[in-house]
């Protein structure tokens, strides 16, 4: 459906003047003004002309100032065929009727009624899928996110998705549900007389035999006794004559036989077998010494003895020689304590004769430059010149110093080159083995052979003592003789039987002879007729059971089918709502992500948002997980405006795709901030290039960001209208 034109008189805000409102071309229409101006009157006015549905009261929709000839016009594309649908209320002509127009052919039906079913077969869609996917509201989609729980979010589900007539067809079940329910009770409270009934005639039978029939009864108890007591002795004796007791007493006999010899033999061979070597374990010493020969022999073990001691004599020489070599270079003397004096004595040497110059030739004194008398000065001159010859002396005797250290670490310089001379070019070297255990493998040359020799030799004899002893063991195990299976019976068991068949033959004499008494006794101590009459009672009564029985049957079978139905429009596992809810739960996850990169800031762009089937959502920013409250007030927002966007989107997917119609309802009115509010407007402008837009909002900034930009405000009758 291609929307055209809505064309108001009359209703709601609107006066008796029409107001048209172009909706043919395919973009965005924002239509702003004042709050209660009547912007989303329009929307409200396509709803209602389509589907005769509103918010309001029936005559809410007629203006209440003019109060009559309310009329709503829309005309819109299906295919290739323009519609037009007029409805009126409390109008002086049309009174509360509806037209419908085809390319300009009325098509109106007989009545209201069919008139009605016609449009919403050509609008194709149902009313509650319109208001969910093709009206954005701002109230109804950006609460999913905020709401707590399964059954507000569901609630939300249910009329996005219009899953709210799955409650209607709830209510419709129980309903219809309710007769056979009652008629359950009824056949129920049926069978409970019948049963009630049968177990009082019942009772009176038993009144009548324990009253009027004692003695009968106490022949019929007796005769029941000793019936089952004659036939459970029979059975024993049966089962006991299935013994051959003389034949069972043979075969143990010769069993015991048997067993006996086989017993003794069997501890015979036991003793045999027990004197038996283990060869394996003799073979195996052998194989292992062998083994160790072989490994020995490709040993030169003299060879690998004598390198070994060689090259660690030559370790402890080149350690003994780095030893030496350290303790003279530890001898060797610093001359840099003796140079820094030297320099020290020189520079005092030099400073002194300059004072002492200065005094003698000046008569000033050598710290403040001031003169002084004669006396002074020679006093000073004296001082400085015993001070003078000290530092002269301290030179010459640090350069002797200096002149011994030198010519002494010369000397030293001179032995540890020597000593380097005699340290040995080694190369580091690791021995497969140590000494040791090249000595014990030397042992173990000589006496492995002696012990191969040792064990072949036991081997040779314990074999020959297994070959006796085996040959032993062969014939005592050919004098076994095969015992068969173990007799089931002992011999006091089958005497005991034979005694015990004899008795129970007598006492079923007696009991026989006992019931002959007791039948002749009991045929004229029973009313036979009575007793059967009342049986007749409970036989009619139970058939009348057996067809309520019936009756209830089927209408639990009913009951059962909509006890299913009930389930299926529940909010349960396995029900309607849940299967919905699943299957369209990958793919609102899909367009929650696609959008949130796109609404947030790039420094937010690895958030993801996950729903599960039972509306629970996991935010994760990269790898952590997150909580919704720890997010900022716009972040929150833009988070609910992608969840908003995927379900209107999923929405208009599964309703309206055929519709070329899309209202947003204040949705850049809320906390959003200029970049968000940017990119909205970007997806409204994307969605206007293949559809007519309808943007509704209090914002009168929106100029720069679409081009067409609908005011609507009061004339001086206080009637909307839209700016000129």
């Amino acid at each position: 459906m291609k929307p055209i034109s809505i064309t108001l008189k009359n209703y709601k805000r609107y006066g008796d003047t029409e107001t048209t409102l172009d909706l043919s071309d395919n973009k965005v229409r924002v239509i702003s003004g004042k709050m209660g101006v009547g912007k989303t009157s329009f929307v409200d006015a396509i709803i209602w002309v389509l589907f005769n549905k509103s918010l309001t009261s029936v005559d809410g929709v007629v203006n209440r100032l003019t109060k009559k000839n309310c009329k709503v016009e829309f005309n819109f594309i299906v295919n290739t065929d323009e519609y037009s649908v007029i409805r009126y209320r409390k109008h002086d002509e049309y009174k509360n009727n509806v037209l419908l127009f085809k390319n300009g052919k009325n098509i109106t039906g007989a009545d209201t009624k069919k008139t009605q079913e016609v449009i919403e077969d050509i609008v194709g869609i149902s009313y509650r899928a319109m208001i969910s996917s093709v009206i954005f509201s701002s109230e109804i989609y950006i609460s999913f996110l905020r709401s707590k729980g399964y059954a507000e979010r569901l609630k939300i589900l249910e009329n996005i998705l219009n899953l709210g007539i799955v409650n209607k067809w709830l209510d419709s079940t129980k309903k219809l549900m309710k007769p056979i329910t009652e008629k359950v009770e009824e056949y129920e409270s049926k069978i409970d007389k019948i049963d009630y009934g049968v177990e009082t005639i019942e009772n009176n039978i038993s009144d009548y035999k324990e009253k009027s029939k004692i003695k009968l009864l106490e022949f019929k108890k007796r005769k029941t006794f000793l019936e089952e007591t004659v036939e459970s002795l029979n059975k024993e004796i049966e089962d006991l004559d299935k013994i051959d007791v003389n034949t069972e007493i043979e075969k143990i006999k010769q069993f015991n036989s048997i067993k006996e010899n086989n017993d003794y033999l069997n501890s015979k061979i036991k003793e045999e077998e027990n004197n038996l070597y283990n060869l394996n374990e003799i073979l195996e010493e052998i194989t292992t010494l062998r083994n160790k020969q072989e490994v020995i022999a490709r040993v030169d073990i003299d060879k690998e003895i004598r390198n070994q001691k060689e090259y660690n004599d030559l370790l402890e020489k080149k350690k003994e020689i780095e030893r030496q070599i350290k303790d003279l270079m530890i001898q060797k003397v610093d001359v840099s304590v003796f140079e820094r004096e030297i320099n020290k004595a020189e520079k005092n040497i030099e400073s002194l004769r300059k004072d002492i110059s200065s005094i003698e030739h000046e008569a000033s004194c050598p710290l403040c430059g001031q003169g002084i008398t004669q006396e002074k000065s020679k006093e000073l001159v004296c001082l400085k010149t015993e001070e003078l010859n000290k530092n002269v002396k301290s030179l010459s005797e640090n350069e002797d110093k200096l002149e011994q250290a030198n010519k002494s670490n010369l000397d030293l310089e001179e032995k540890i080159k020597n000593l380097y001379t005699y340290i040995p070019e080694l190369e580091e070297k690791s021995f497969q083995r140590s000494l040791k255990e090249l000595e014990e493998l030397k042992e173990q040359k000589t006496t492995i052979g002696s012990k191969v020799i040792e064990k072949e030799k036991e081997f040779s004899q314990k074999e020959e003592w297994n070959g006796k002893t085996q040959s032993r063991l062969n014939n005592l195990k050919l004098e076994l003789r095969e015992e068969g299976e173990q007799p089931f019976h002992d011999l006091d068991f089958l005497n005991d039987l034979s005694e015990e068949i004899t008795d129970k033959k007598e006492q079923v004499k007696e009991y026989e002879n006992e019931l002959k008494n007791i039948s002749e006794n009991a045929k004229n101590a029973y009313d036979k007729e009575y007793v059967e009459e009342l049986q007749e009672k409970i036989k009619k009564l139970k058939t009348s059971k057996s067809k309520t029985e019936t009756f209830l049957n089927k209408k639990n079978e009913e009951l059962e089918y909509y006890k299913f139905f009930a389930s299926m429009f529940a909010n349960k596992e396995g029900g309607i709502k849940k299967e919905v809810i699943g299957r369209m739960i990958s793919a609102f996850n899909k367009k929650v992500n696609f959008y949130i990169p796109y609404f947030m800031p790039d420094d937010r762009s690895s958030i993801t948002v996950e729903f599960d089937q039972n509306l629970k959502e996991t935010i994760m920013d990269g790898d952590d997980e997150i909580e919704y409250e720890s997010f900022s007030s716009g972040e929150k927002t833009v988070l609910e405006i992608s969840v908003a966007f995927s379900l209107f989107m999923l929405a208009k997917e599964f309703f309206s795709s055929s519709i070329s119609f899309i209202v947003f309802d204040e949705i850049l009115d809320g906390n959003l901030d200029d970049e968000a509010s940017a990119k909205v407007a970007k997806v409204v402008n994307d969605l206007g290039e293949s559809n007519s837009v309808m943007l509704i909002s209090h914002r009168k900034d929106l100029k720069e960001s679409f081009d067409t930009h609908i005011v609507i405000e009061r004339d001086k009758q206080g009637f909307s209208c839209i700016k000129p």
